[in-house]
């Protein structure tokens, strides 16, 4: 590995535990939601199922929390 390619694996390392960290600070309905269609790869239907709540509860839970997840980056990269 040269010394190119060891920074940019840095720059990874740091830019996915700022993401873990704004991900983290979400409320407890957007981090399920959030981790199961992002992280552990549910589609909405899926994750409806899983959960036991209506498609269209995960589907407008999943665009809020996304759009949570904006203003926390754009407050956190100010």
């Amino acid at each position: 590995m040269n010394r190119a390619d060891s920074t940019e694996e840095s720059k990874e390392e740091i830019d996915t535990s700022a993401l873990k960290k704004l991900v983290l600070n979400l409320k407890e309905k957007c981090l399920e939601i959030i981790e199961m269609l992002y992280f552990k790869g549910y589609t909405q239907t899926e994750a409806s199922q899983e959960l036991d709540i209506p498609l269209g509860t995960v589907k407008t839970r999943n665009r809020s929390c996304i759009s949570q997840l904006r203003k926390n980056v754009t407050l956190e990269w100010k």
